[in-house]
């Protein structure tokens, strides 16, 4: 069975023991150097050191190398910004809540101790505000020399592949992308949404390149590097955590997935066309851990979570503007009420569906199997439990619609929000959905409206 069906096997503890030896590819994927980026200093030394260990087995494929400088100087931004944000949205809590105490004349209820307990409040205050300043002055800025850029490239050196052929190739590849994709074949079918980014295609090296495609590129790359040199091990490290390169497995005990390993299609193909006896995918985190055993280098908890938090960030940073028709969107004002739906929904060319008190849900006719909830955060926490009956109402209608397949729910805000304001959106909204059956596919964006005037600005999503 195994030598008929190898890639739904995983490998045996001997083989896992193969690949932390010589003559094993290590791949990097973009997200992997962009993470550089976004861990503490400490976190990111410790990674340097692990990819360091490893320095002559490492590897990129040239789809991974043109991303990473491409994507560089917004991943540095984002973090930039991020680190001063923090700062004021602590002076901020702390004034309201000051404001707050004050507001309600604690002196006049006998509450002597108050006024003693604030000055103890700004002091611990004093001191975040004093951390947050040293970890904004170790932070890289857009204009500073990059020195994270320059330990990659010493630890990269020439290991890059060679960029496409010719242009004939890269539009082959695309042409079999579309045919994978509506097959559901990963890798890359999850990224077809970037067709309707702003920025679908851009031009590098000569070449006209398409975003929706990058994954499957870099897995050709690495398929045909494999090939050329004869290459019998890869490992592929990635934060990539979408079902079109992983398989997973619903877990009924909770809401988690749980994963298997690799696409069992993509072990074949790399077996079948890159001549590769041993193929394995890790994630950042269980390849942190297991470089601990391997490599004896120490990897603290610490450390772990700090890889997960920037997950976390990277996808609360992850700015984009939703293009095109709705760009009507950046003259609409709070508050979202049915007026603002029903402009949204048809900037958006979707036929009003359902409206109730605060959402609204379109579908479009040239896409009968899309669906897509509009709310907002006030409509949420305005009352929860109106907010979960309301979306409890809409999925019992939608589930009877037995064409859908795809939904798409935009929560809105009138004002940028903290990380903790939007997971926490993310997670009501995702725990509301879990009711549904019928969608192959749900995403959750949180946006906002963008100060340029250019349409929403995606915050955060979130898809399962």
């Amino acid at each position: 069975m195994k030598g008929r069906f190898p890639g739904y096997y995983r490998p045996t503890q001997a083989e896992l023991d193969a690949l932390w030896q010589e003559g094993t590819l290590v791949v990097l994927d973009t997200n992997i150097l962009l993470h550089l980026y976004r861990v503490p200093a400490s976190t990111r030394t410790l990674l340097l050191s692990i990819l360091e260990s490893l320095k002559d087995r490492l590897w990129i494929p040239h789809q991974v190398g043109i991303e990473y400088q491409r994507r560089r100087l917004g991943v540095i931004r984002d973090a930039f910004s991020a680190s001063r944000r923090l700062l004021s949205d602590i002076e901020k809590a702390h004034e309201q809540f000051e404001r707050a105490v004050l507001a309600a004349q604690p002196e006049k209820r006998g509450l002597r101790r108050i006024p003693a307990a604030l000055t103890e409040i700004q002091t611990q205050v004093k001191r975040i505000r004093d951390d947050v300043h040293d970890a904004i002055a170790d932070q890289l800025s857009p204009a500073a020399d990059d020195f994270i850029r320059e330990a990659i490239d010493a630890l990269i050196g020439d290991k890059v592949g060679a960029p496409p052929e010719s242009q004939e190739v890269l539009t082959g590849w695309y042409k079999q992308g579309a045919s994978r994709f509506a097959l559901q074949m990963g890798p890359g079918y999850k990224d077809a949404k970037k067709a309707n980014s702003p920025s679908p295609k851009f031009f590098a090296g000569g070449l006209t390149f398409e975003s929706e495609y990058g994954d499957l590129v870099l897995w050709k790359q690495i398929i045909q590097h494999a090939a050329k040199e004869g290459i019998k091990k890869v490992v592929f490290v990635t934060q990539d955590n979408k079902e079109d390169w992983w398989c997973r497995v619903s877990d009924p005990a909770s809401s988690e997935a749980i994963t298997q390993g690799p696409l069992q299609e993509l072990a074949e193909e790399i077996r079948r066309d890159g001549q590769v006896d041993l193929f394995w995918m890790y994630h950042l985190q269980e390849f942190m851990e297991v470089a601990s055993e391997r490599l004896g280098i120490n990897v603290s908890e610490e450390a772990i979570t700090d890889v997960s938090m920037a997950d976390k960030a990277a996808a609360a940073l992850s700015a984009t503007v939703l293009p095109g028709p709705i760009s009507v969107l950046s003259k609409l004002r709070p508050p979202f009420d049915v007026s603002t739906h029903l402009l949204v929904l048809a900037e958006m060319d979707l036929t009003p569906y359902t409206v109730l008190d605060g959402f609204s849900v379109g579908t479009a006719s040239d896409r009968p199997e899309h669906a897509v909830i509009l709310t907002s955060h006030d409509a949420i926490w305005r009352n929860p439990f109106l907010a979960s009956s309301a979306i409890a109402e809409i999925l019992q209608d939608l589930n009877k619609r037995l064409e859908l397949r795809t939904l798409d729910v935009y929560v809105m805000y009138a004002d940028r929000p903290n990380l903790m304001e939007t997971d926490r959106s993310l997670h009501f909204i995702k725990d509301a959905l879990r009711r549904t059956r019928n969608f192959d596919e749900v995403t959750i964006w949180t946006c906002l409206l963008a100060p340029d005037g250019e349409g929403l600005e995606l915050m955060a999503s979130f898809s399962f």
